[in-house]
């Protein structure tokens, strides 16, 4: 698996012959790398996928379970840019994501002031695993595990209170009660 990191961009439409994964032009974001990082290790285990071609019998097995050096897709954190630097996200220790027109807030639990980046409430949404977070309103992401109460179409996340829209309040429910037995 090649990943070219240059300076030069003569080189891009070569590298494609070459059948290379990414062609990276520097200064190169950590962002970008751990996409280009990613994109070489689903190719890796397409290719793999391929070689192995199981036999019925062992088949079962074989999809079953993990290959031990398999590492995980989703990170428990990830990356923004604030005043030039950039600030590693732990994401389980967000409570919840505001959205700011062209910015987003992200309150984490360790800290009392939130993170403030230029991005779009989306862009951070896709980085979120959707089995602990969820959109509850056109400007807020939360946690499940942070949310204290819920009150009249309100989230209370320690001293924040955060609305609930109509749009996403049925859904928010079918998460968070259990079906009835």
């Amino acid at each position: 698996m090649v990943i070219f990191i240059t300076a030069y961009d003569q080189y891009a439409v070569e590298s494609y012959n070459l059948d290379v994964v990414d062609y990276l032009m520097k200064p190169v974001s950590l962002e970008r790398f751990s996409k280009a990082a990613l994109k070489a290790l689903e190719e890796k285990q397409k290719r793999m996928a391929l070689l192995k071609a199981p036999a019925k019998d062992v088949a079962l097995t074989e999809s079953t379970s993990k290959p031990l050096d398999t590492p995980s897709v989703q990170p428990d954190y990830f990356f923004v840019k604030v005043d030039y630097a950039l600030v590693k996200i732990p994401i389980n220790d967000i409570s919840h994501v505001e959205s700011m027109k062209d910015y987003v807030k992200i309150f984490l639990t360790s800290t009392p002031k939130p993170v403030i980046t230029k991005s779009t409430l989306k862009s951070i949404e896709a980085k979120l695993p959707a089995r602990s977070f969820m959109r509850v309103h056109k400007s807020f992401i939360v946690h499940f595990d942070k949310i204290e109460s819920i009150r009249n179409q309100s989230i209370s996340i320690g001293a924040h209170h955060i609305p609930i829209s109509d749009l996403y309040l049925e859904g928010l429910m079918r998460v968070l009660t259990p079906p009835p037995v």
